[in-house]
């Protein structure tokens, strides 16, 4: 609700709680939610990035990973699409599409990004 600080403070609580009891898809859900605060309201890319590629070594263990895979990496690309790499965006979206995933929004997220960028990744 607007105190970011408090949000870190209580995820970082969840992520050693979910972690030390193997409850990988908390500990997925913290570390997408991490790097989508720090994308979108630190404006801090690294750190964005870093909890993104945390979200995705975890959702490799999940027995409908590339769903979850597929999430964590659409994420990646809008932070990278942000900052200005467009060639590791459209890296990170064709490894998305080719993953196929099963979900049809996401899956549809990735093919739109991926056509937009054709047209702008060379701009």
């Amino acid at each position: 609700m607007g105190d970011f600080e408090e949000s870190i403070t209580y995820l970082e609580k969840a992520i050693k709680i979910s972690k030390s009891n193997d409850i990988f898809e908390l500990t997925h859900m913290c570390y997408v939610s991490m790097s989508l605060m720090y994308h979108r309201k630190k404006n801090d890319a690294t750190l964005a990035l870093r909890y993104c590629n945390l979200a995705l070594d975890v959702a490799k263990r999940f027995t409908n990973k590339v769903k979850k895979i597929c999430e964590t990496l659409l994420i990646k690309s809008e932070i990278l699409i942000k900052e200005g790499d467009f060639a590791s965006a459209k890296q990170i979206l064709t490894k998305a599409y080719k993953k196929n995933t099963p979900d049809e929004n996401d899956r549809a997220a990735i093919e739109k990004s991926l056509r937009i960028g054709n047209y702008n990744w060379c701009i």
